[in-house]
């Protein structure tokens, strides 16, 4: 089973979104969703690139667009690490 089919068959139909975000913020925990942000240059710029489970998911060399990220992947259940 999925990741998002796990989520969905714990959520079960349920209206109420502090609920909901308690499901999965519960299952985010369990799983330890972690992301871990690293400097790093590519293609001859330096930015920071951030990484899930190992692997180089996105790449910013602007400063804005990382918090707008970052706060993005807190708020779905991840731990950043930076």
């Amino acid at each position: 089973m999925s990741v998002k089919q796990e989520i969905h068959q714990a959520i079960n139909g349920e209206k109420d979104n502090k609920k909901i975000d308690a499901i999965i913020m519960g299952y985010a925990k369990q799983k330890e969703m972690t992301a871990i942000c690293r400097p790093m240059v590519l293609q001859g710029k330096q930015g920071v690139g951030i990484f899930i489970k190992g692997g180089l998911s996105k790449w910013f060399c602007n400063g804005i667009d990382l918090l707008d990220e970052v706060h993005h992947l807190q708020r779905i259940g991840y731990k950043v690490e930076v």
